[in-house]
């Protein structure tokens, strides 16, 4: 129960962000698509996980846990933060998390 409450937290935090981006681009046509930031989401989460099996045969790698959804924030917060506006960032983040949640 605990992990289908979290999910839809996740979905609620998703859609009041995807909401907001949605305002920002009534005024801003050039704001990203929520569904591109979805389909961009995806991508960095499985990137980030072919990074996972990569480092996994680091001899240091092996007594540290890869965790994926910091990886993830790290990459988004330090790349994506100075190409994309905030909302735009929000809602990567948010489908970000919900990729991960769901492996």
């Amino acid at each position: 129960m605990e992990e289908a409450d979290s999910h839809g937290i996740l979905l609620r935090i998703f859609d009041a962000r995807a909401a907001a981006l949605d305002d920002s681009r009534a005024l801003d046509p050039d704001e990203p698509e929520v569904a591109i930031m979805t389909e961009l989401a995806d991508a960095l989460f499985a990137a980030v996980c072919a990074w996972n099996v990569i480092i996994a045969d680091v001899e240091p790698a092996r007594r540290a846990r890869f965790d994926a959804r910091r990886a993830g924030a790290l990459v988004i917060e330090s790349v994506f933060d100075e190409l994309l506006t905030p909302p735009a960032c929000r809602v990567l983040m948010a489908a970000f998390d919900i990729a991960a949640s769901r492996s």
